[in-house]
């Protein structure tokens, strides 16, 4: 995901939802999830998507409110 998120920005919404998904909810990386998400334009982002994009956020900061620790990693 991280390769195609490289080679073909601007088709990158539904590649960046899902890895940050996978982010939060299976390696439990949230900065790295949330550095992801912060490439999202809200105003060109489709209305279908905004719902994921906010409940992955939230998620991604309880889990930094929480204590998780991780190692850096690049935001695509």
């Amino acid at each position: 995901m991280e390769e195609y998120l490289k080679r073909f920005h601007e088709r990158s919404a539904p590649a960046r939802l899902k890895l940050a998904q996978i982010l939060v909810e299976r390696q439990q990386r949230p900065s790295y999830a949330l550095r992801v998400l912060s490439e999202l334009d809200d105003a060109t982002l489709p209305e279908k998507h905004r719902p994921l994009k906010r409940a992955l956020e939230k998620n991604a900061q309880k889990l930094i409110d929480d204590g998780v620790l991780e190692l850096e990693g690049r935001a695509w």
